[in-house]
């Protein structure tokens, strides 16, 4: 018996394909849990992280919003460390009801509306910590690391599949 029998038998040799096409999903960018129809006033702690793709020349810029009564991530983006991509983020967000925007200091954030916006690292911790567990949990979100992304669309499409399986899902 021939051990090319055995595997045919278990796999089919139309399925040794190396150029299997398998579709391009995207993940969810903002949270299916229900808070956009209940009335609750959520309080949005904001941050980016840094990370990079192919080298650490080419940055790419973890955004998001969470929610420390939640503790769940709310909404996530990627681009650079702008206003523009902040804008972005502000557009997921814009169909819940924020109370109360936490930031650190960085310019981009000047944006938000001054009478909600909190600027305090104090404020910040509980999504620090969540960037600590984003590091330890992704290899790719790590400064010093093998396992990098060699493009952006598969950068993206993987950080957003774990924090979409990780907080987005009931």
């Amino acid at each position: 018996m021939s051990t090319n029998s055995l595997s045919e038998k278990t796999w089919p040799r139309e399925h040794w394909s190396s150029t299997l096409s398998l579709p391009k999903l995207l993940p969810k960018q903002v949270t299916s849990l229900p808070l956009d129809n209940l009335q609750i006033e959520l309080l949005c702690e904001v941050d980016e992280q840094w990370s990079f793709v192919a080298n650490k020349k080419q940055q790419r810029w973890l955004w998001y919003a969470w929610e420390p009564r939640l503790k769940r991530i709310i909404a996530h983006t990627f681009g650079r460390r702008n206003k523009r991509t902040l804008r972005q983020l502000l557009a997921l967000l814009s169909r819940f009801n924020v109370a109360f925007w936490c930031t650190d200091k960085f310019s981009a954030y000047e944006i938000l509306p001054k009478q909600k916006h909190v600027a305090s690292k104090f404020y910040t911790q509980r999504i620090e910590r969540e960037n600590l567990n984003l590091r330890n949990r992704l290899k790719r979100l790590n400064r010093k690391t093998l396992g990098y992304s060699k493009s952006p669309e598969m950068h993206d499409k993987i950080i957003g599949t774990f924090i979409e399986r990780e907080h987005y899902l009931l």
